[in-house]
């Protein structure tokens, strides 16, 4: 299996998570945002965003969800929060 479809098979595996998927889908804020901040636009406690996030670092996806979502950034490109 190739790098691409790894990394996209793990993505939807968390994104079968409904708050998981809330949060990659949030507008995109204009530059980083800290989990207290994603919190209140997804209306969840800070604990729950914080929990998720950690499941989409430990995927190394942390920031291509993000951006992939907003369509501004492809896989493998660079993207720093």
């Amino acid at each position: 299996m190739d790098e691409v479809e790894y990394r996209e098979s793990r993505l939807c595996r968390l994104l079968g998570n409904p708050v998981v998927y809330q949060l990659v889908v949030l507008p995109d804020p204009g530059g980083p945002t800290t989990p207290s901040q994603l919190a209140k636009l997804a209306g969840r406690s800070v604990q729950t965003v914080s929990g998720h996030l950690a499941k989409l670092r430990a995927a190394d996806m942390t920031a291509w969800a993000r951006r992939s979502a907003t369509g501004s950034s492809t896989l493998g490109e660079p993207v720093c929060y």
